[in-house]
């Protein structure tokens, strides 16, 4: 059995809840934010592993964690 976790909804938390998460950085929760800004909703991990922001380890480590809804 694998514990169920809560997902962050990426698209509708703000900076310093981004910024809760052991797993994002300060560089990270503000490009997010950027995004958001700028070009709507972040859709998929995949749209994180293009930035330079974020490792290949980073969005390994984050993919669990995470909802685009």
């Amino acid at each position: 059995l694998t514990p169920e976790v809560n997902k962050l909804e990426i698209n509708s938390l703000n900076f310093q809840e981004l910024l809760k998460h052991p797993y994002i950085n300060y560089k990270q929760a503000q490009v997010i934010i950027d995004i958001r800004e700028r070009k709507d909703n972040i859709s998929s991990i995949n749209r994180l592993a293009l930035l330079d922001e974020f490792s290949e380890k980073d969005i390994k480590r984050l993919t669990l964690y995470l909802s685009f809804d």
